[in-house]
């Protein structure tokens, strides 16, 4: 059975991903950061990890027995949000430590999806 962790599972996008993932199958981690997303999961996916992406230390073994990890995590683009974090410090700087989990774990591939993306990422 192939094995995949979404990242950003609670969002638009990793959200449609779970369903997608186990429609076809495939075994779920998922990561979220705070305790009520891990409950709001729990039934959906095979396992979750709390962690937050933007603190490396939360993601050590993370990637470990995946075959893939799905990047699907963001900061907020709604202008009412209550978080307000900044993009580097959660696109940029996350990816890298989840990158370099997944590098370590020696995993398969890499994917990274969002919901919004501007003309210049269109060759990604």
């Amino acid at each position: 059975m192939k094995r995949i962790l979404i990242a950003g599972a609670t969002g638009a996008v990793g959200s449609r991903a779970i369903r997608l993932a186990k429609s076809e199958g495939i075994w779920v981690r998922a990561l979220v950061r705070s305790a009520g997303a891990a409950h709001q999961l729990k039934a959906s996916v095979d396992e979750v990890v709390i962690g937050d992406a933007t603190d490396a230390a939360t993601l050590k073994g993370i990637c470990g027995g995946v075959d893939a990890v799905l990047s699907a995590f963001g900061a907020s683009v709604d202008i009412g949000a209550k978080e307000k974090r900044r993009f580097r410090q959660v696109d940029t700087a996350g990816n890298a430590n989840l990158i370099h989990e997944a590098k370590a774990a020696k995993g398969g591939r890499f994917g990274y999806v969002g919901v919004h993306s501007a003309p210049g990422y269109a060759h990604n």
